[in-house]
């Protein structure tokens, strides 16, 4: 490890560089102690906040969301990028691609959030599996294996053998 001069030098550079690989170059070592010192000042605070650097697609964002909340994330970036285009979106598939992701990725999340679901339920072919039968009474007669009453506790008891 560096001592406490170098750590801040390496520090100094990065944020000024933004690349661990310039700051090891410079400095003549490997990128990958750049990294763990700079992780290492992340982790106690020392660092300033990370700058976000605008992205060609920030202009299109609105649309973006709105597509993909009327479509209910079903929609790929293939099919919006016509759309975006006629709006007069220049950049790349790929750059429109990501920000598709975030997207997509924020209304899944907010609207997991939003409905309460557990991420176990969501899944249907695991609950399918585990019924053996529509039976009300919650013993060995129907319902879930081994007379479990609840999801949680029959999928708890699958997963663990307990």
């Amino acid at each position: 490890m560096k001592n406490g001069r170098e750590q801040v030098e390496i520090i100094a550079l990065y944020e000024e560089l933004g690349s661990y690989r310039a700051v090891a170059a410079l400095l003549g070592c490997d990128h990958k102690t750049v990294k763990r010192c700079v992780g290492l000042a992340g982790e106690l605070g020392q660092l300033a906040p990370a700058r976000r650097r605008a992205r060609i697609t920030d202009d299109y964002r609105e649309l973006i969301r709105e597509r993909v909340e009327q479509t209910r994330g079903r929609i790929t970036s293939r099919q919006l990028l016509r759309l975006v285009r006629a709006a007069g979106y220049r950049g790349s598939e790929r750059s429109l691609r990501r920000a598709v992701a975030e997207e997509k990725r924020a209304f899944r999340s907010a609207r997991r959030a939003g409905a309460g679901v557990s991420a176990l339920a969501v899944h249907s072919r695991r609950v399918a599996h585990l019924r053996l039968g529509s039976g009300g009474d919650g013993g060995d007669a129907g319902g879930f294996e081994g007379g479990c009453r609840s999801f949680a506790r029959c999928w708890a008891t699958r997963t663990t053998g307990s």
